[in-house]
């Protein structure tokens, strides 16, 4: 800006912009608009958002607050795990973003929370921040306009093999992040194949996730937050948790 102050720039030159991607009725990229509904310290923010018209294209950009920092990945990298105290910590931070996303009107589901979209913020008092609204909905049930190729099957729900990303779905990824930070691994270490669909990648980590119980034997964590992992990592959504309300009471019960 006028203060040489940066920001973060994402142009979207729309010749080039599948349909699914554009909303018909707005003629607005799908993404710009979603994004422009959130306002949250634990996520990136929408600052402002128009369009221009170049020589090959028009085309909508948004703006969003410059983040500096450490991405979680790389911390867990470098450390090899979290204690108890950070990694809760990090993980409320998570919590508090999704519950803020799943109260707006529409409800909004992130659908991509992995270690690699989390940053540990050197400008918001070592605030986690969701870093990366490409993937930003409401709940899909079927089918999703986003595109599935770059998510990381291995930090989701099975039901998202069959395109159901929803409230829980968003919660089972954000306890998958919580059990890496304390493991040092996911919670299913499985080699993805590099070829092929989510949908087919999907199909051999189901296979593998129903043979391969979660290890949770060299955990040094209380109690209370081994039960959290242990009904967050639930396969079945149905004995999983169904809010951020129902974890936040199980992490502050005594």
């Amino acid at each position: 800006d006028l203060n040489k102050s940066p920001y973060f720039l994402k142009v979207f030159i729309l010749k080039n912009i599948p349909l699914q991607l554009m909303d018909q009725d707005t003629n607005t990229v799908k993404e710009i608009q979603y994004s422009k509904l959130v306002s949250h310290k634990n996520i990136v923010n929408c600052l402002e958002s128009g369009s221009f018209e170049k020589e090959v294209s028009s085309c909508q950009y948004y703006i969003t607050n410059y983040f500096q920092g450490s991405i979680l990945a790389d911390i867990i990298n470098r450390e090899q795990s979290l204690n108890e105290y950070d990694a809760t910590r990090i993980f409320r931070g998570i919590l508090d973003a999704l519950k803020y996303l799943h109260s707006l009107n529409p409800i909004l589901c992130h659908n991509d929370i992995d270690v690699s979209n989390i940053i540990i913020s050197d400008t918001n008092n070592k605030e986690p921040e969701l870093i990366d609204l490409g993937h930003l909905s409401e709940r899909s049930f079927g089918s999703v306009w986003f595109d599935t190729t770059d998510i990381d099957p291995l930090y989701h729900a099975n039901e998202t093999r069959v395109s159901i990303f929803d409230e829980q779905s968003d919660i089972f990824s954000a306890c998958c992040v919580l059990y890496t930070m304390l493991a040092g691994k996911a919670p299913w270490d499985f080699k993805l194949p590099i070829q092929g669909t989510y949908k087919e990648k999907f199909g051999e980590l189901d296979q593998f996730r129903k043979s391969h119980k979660v290890d949770y034997s060299n955990l040094a964590i209380s109690s209370k937050l081994l039960h959290v992992l242990r009904k967050g990592l639930e396969l079945k959504n149905t004995e999983r948790y169904k809010s951020v309300d129902e974890i936040l009471e199980d992490l502050e019960s005594s």
